[in-house]
C-alpha cells in the first residue's frame, strides 16, 4: 500500500501516544477516555437514548451497542499478545446488532460498563507484565482523506499493531463516539 499523509499522521500518532509512551500513560488515558463516555451516558435516559436524530444516523443505543461489540474481542486481543498466543481477526468496523434496540437502555449501558471494566482490566495486566512490542495484534484502521475534489473518502487498512498502539486505537475510537454522542443530543436541545 502506498504511504498516504494522513495515514502516516495516525501511525505516527500511535506510536507517540501508544507504543513509545509509558505503559502506566496508556491506560490512564484509556480510563479516561472511558470515564468520560460513561459521565456523558449517564445523563441520557431511555428515550432519549432510542431517539434517532435521522434515519440514517444511529441512536445513542446503537451507538453503546457498537462500542460493547468493538470492545469485547479487544479484551481477548490483548489477553493474547500478553500470554503471546495467535492473535485474531482484525475488529470489523460497523459492528451493531440487528437487534440492539431489543434490550433495555440499562442492560445495554451495564454491558458497556462490563467491557469498559474488562478492558482496563486487560490493560492493567499488560502494564504488569510489560509484554514484548513485537507481539502484535490485527487492527482495522479506517480514517477519512480528502478526496481530492473538496469531500472525503474512507481509507481502510489493516496494522499490526502493539497492546499500547492496539490500546490508543480503544481510546480514539470511543472519542469519536463521545463526540457523535454529544453532536447527537444537541440536535434535540
Amino acid at each position: 500500500m502506498s504511504a498516504h499523509p494522513q495515514r502516516e499522521r495516525v501511525l505516527a500518532y500511535l506510536r507517540r501516544k501508544g507504543r513509545d509512551a509509558p505503559p502506566e500513560r496508556v491506560r490512564e488515558r484509556v480510563a479516561s477516555t472511558l470515564a468520560k463516555l460513561e459521565g456523558v451516558l449517564a445523563e441520557i435516559g431511555p428515550e432519549r437514548a432510542a431517539s434517532k436524530p435521522d434515519p440514517t444516523t444511529w441512536c445513542v443505543q446503537e451507538i453503546v451497542n457498537h462500542l460493547a461489540l468493538s470492545l469485547e474481542p479487544a479484551i481477548v486481543e490483548v489477553h493474547s499478545v500478553i500470554d503471546g498466543a495467535a492473535a485474531g481477526e482484525p475488529i470489523p468496523a460497523g459492528l451493531l446488532d440487528s437487534d440492539a434496540m431489543a434490550c433495555a437502555w440499562a442492560d445495554a449501558v451495564e454491558r458497556l460498563w462490563s467491557a469498559h471494566a474488562r478492558f482496563l482490566e486487560a490493560l492493567d495486566r499488560a502494564v504488569e507484565n510489560d509484554p514484548p512490542l513485537d507481539r502484535t495484534v490485527p487492527a482495522l484502521m479506517l480514517i477519512q482523506v480528502e478526496d481530492g475534489s473538496g469531500g472525503t473518502v474512507p481509507l481502510e487498512w489493516v496494522e499490526p499493531l502493539d497492546w499500547k498502539s492496539f490500546a490508543i486505537v480503544a481510546h480514539v475510537h470511543t472519542l469519536e463516539h463521545v463526540d457523535q454522542v454529544r453532536r447527537i443530543l444537541e440536535r434535540f436541545e
